[in-house]
């Protein structure tokens, strides 16, 4: 995991210190993450399948999330992102921000995750195949990326939530619900 130095938030995701992931997510420190779902013109969702060695390897994930910076804002973590882990920057829209993840994860070193998450839509093209090779994955952070619909993550969401990581079923149960509204 690479470290960095962070914004510590309370729930109201005001800023009240900065400390290293590392250590926030030791002991258990809510700090800020981005993250976006990458939407094709069919409403299907481009879902990365974490890299081994990271936090939650072998899940399904957003099209691609990460942490805030300390001093950076949501926005600009959102497009740094899209371009380190999928190497494409499409324009993205925001959804909301103020969704909680709590996540106590049995590792050798217990870890407490306390995110407050941000939750972007993007845009990218209908060409299956040519997409898929126009991907330039981040191979330390992303194993593959494959088309979902939100049926199938819905269907995955109910039947076997253990192949999701915890935010990103924070972030379609947020989706879930706006699609039902």
């Amino acid at each position: 995991m690479t470290d960095e130095l962070v914004n510590i938030v309370n729930e109201q995701d005001e800023v009240v210190g900065t400390e290293m992931k590392s250590v926030c997510h030791k002991q258990g420190l809510r700090h800020r993450v981005s993250a976006i779902f990458l939407f094709n013109n069919d409403k299907d969702i481009w879902v990365q399948k974490r890299a081994q060695g990271k936090l939650g390897a072998g899940l399904l994930d957003y099209s691609a999330s990460g942490h805030v910076p300390a001093g950076d804002s949501y926005v600009s973590s959102a497009y740094r992102e899209m371009r380190e882990e999928l190497g494409i920057d499409p324009r993205l829209e925001y959804l909301t921000q103020g969704l909680i993840e709590n996540d106590d994860l049995e590792t050798p070193e217990f870890i407490r995750i306390r995110h407050n998450l941000a939750l972007f839509r993007g845009f990218y093209e209908n060409r299956f195949e040519l997409q898929k090779k126009e991907f330039k994955l981040q191979k330390e952070e992303v194993e593959s990326i494959e088309l979902y619909s939100l049926d199938k993550l819905k269907e995955i969401m109910r039947k076997n939530p253990e192949k999701l990581t915890e935010g990103f079923k924070v972030g379609i149960n947020y989706l879930l619900e706006k699609n039902e509204s």
